[in-house]
């Protein structure tokens, strides 16, 4: 008779082998956030960064734009002008853009035919009504839904306030005093000449400007900066800082 030997199996490998046998068990789910034969969380493997469409936004937010999150802009999202978030758009500030609420138009900016009935492009928000603001002057006033009021940039005209080229034939060019020079189309004339007290930019006869601090002033010739010619015979242009023109004094 054959007698079998039997080797005892190590207490080192046996451990080995359960251990290994552990592993190859499919998990039953609770991996305690880890996702399988991985360390990366669940969440990160399992969901994608989307906006959240319960974010809104007030309109003082309409300026600053920091309440909505990426890819999301502070606008009117509606004809009543209600302010909410809303997808941005890529159209640029001055440039034509398709009327719709919300609009297609970039970050600050909505799509509006304030500044010129005929047409529509992406104004932006502005904070204080005669302020300066992008390239322009704060100047149109919305009402929104629930009270409250939003402002939009008029763009600046490349118009000349010497001679009043540039405008309509039935607009008048004149100088504004938001700074740069910037020169604005306007569709009615004042009536002040020069010396006469005036109250704001437009006050004053074509060629000429209300001088002095905003709210009051007296009408004042203009020139090109440089050129005494544009002044009376004996008066002297003296050039407005970082502006074209300048002011016809004695």
């Amino acid at each position: 008779m054959t007698r079998r030997i039997l080797f005892p199996i190590p207490m080192m490998l046996l451990a080995g082998i359960l251990l290994i046998s552990c592993l190859d068990e499919p998990s039953n789910g609770d991996d305690a956030g880890l996702n399988n034969n991985s360390t990366i969380p669940d969440a990160a493997v399992d969901s994608e960064v989307t906006p959240d469409a319960a974010m809104t936004c007030q309109s003082d937010d309409l300026v600053s734009q920091l309440t909505c999150g990426s890819g999301r802009k502070c606008t009117l999202i509606d004809d009543e002008n209600h302010v909410g978030c809303a997808s941005t758009g890529f159209t640029p500030a001055y440039a034509s853009c398709t009327e719709s609420r919300p609009d297609d138009c970039a970050l600050a900016t909505l799509c509006s035919n304030a500044d010129d009935s005929t047409r529509f492009v992406c104004l932006p928000f502005c904070e204080e009504l005669n302020s300066a603001c992008l390239n322009g002057k704060c100047s149109h006033v919305i009402s929104l839904a629930g009270g409250g009021s939003a402002y939009l940039c008029a763009p600046a005209d490349e118009c000349d306030p010497v001679t009043n080229g540039g405008c309509n034939l039935d607009q008048y060019c004149y100088l504004d005093r938001t700074g740069g020079g910037l020169t604005f189309c306007v569709d009615t004339q004042g009536t002040g000449t020069a010396g006469q007290s005036c109250t704001d930019d437009y006050a004053c006869v074509l060629g000429q400007t209300c001088f002095g601090p905003i709210g009051t002033g007296t009408c004042t010739p203009l020139c090109h900066a440089g050129n005494d010619s544009d002044c009376d015979p004996g008066v002297s242009c003296s050039q407005i800082p970082n502006t074209d023109y300048g002011l016809c004094f004695n």
